[in-house]
């Protein structure tokens, strides 16, 4: 095995062990280092990771991302190899997040309404996408989170819903208002 590809996963199973699920940027660091082996670089530079953040056409909030992740495993491999650079931060702008659209009453009503639209009239496609699109603005859950709701995670005599494996792998409980309890039960 390729020694970063070695320190990659080392790094990755000290970033897990530390609690953080770091799938996604496990993947990113993983292209880098195939990216490293076709430049056959062993040393990661400033130069390196730019060219390789960079690689993709236009200016991208990914960009920032990919530097920050290369950083933080420079960061590590710094400690058992002095040759390697630890990028600066602010090498390229961070767009940051794009501003969340907060849906009016009326829009969320609009779209309930063309929920129970869908087709087919008798099946329960329609009935699905209604009580999604109107449990998320009732209960704040995650889109992901309602998606992943069972049977037994709902209790509507205790207007309580269970949110198992949220983002940070934990569960927790939402109440649910007296009249969504209504609307659910019907």
């Amino acid at each position: 095995m390729n020694p970063l590809r070695q320190k990659l996963s080392e790094y990755v199973a000290m970033r897990r062990g530390l609690g953080h699920k770091f799938v996604k940027p496990a993947k990113r660091l993983e292209g880098f280092i195939t990216f490293m082996e076709e430049s056959e670089s062993t040393v990661v530079t400033t130069k390196l990771a730019l060219e390789w953040a960079t690689r993709s056409p236009g200016k991208h909030a990914s960009w920032a991302i990919n530097l920050a992740d290369v950083r933080g495993f420079s960061r590590q491999l710094q400690t058992v190899d002095v040759l390697t650079e630890v990028l600066p931060t602010g090498l390229l702008p961070y767009c940051g997040r794009a501003k969340p659209y907060i849906y009016s009453d009326a829009e969320i009503l609009a779209l309930l309404e063309a929920a129970l639209a869908l087709n087919p009239v008798k099946g329960l496609r329609r009935w699905t996408y209604h009580c999604l699109f109107g449990l998320l603005p009732v209960t704040g859950l995650r889109i992901s989170e309602a998606l992943a709701l069972k049977r037994q995670d709902v209790d509507l005599q205790g207007g309580i819903l269970t949110v198992r494996d949220t983002k940070f792998g934990k569960s927790r409980h939402v109440p649910v208002h007296a009249s969504t309890q209504r609307v659910l039960i019907d």
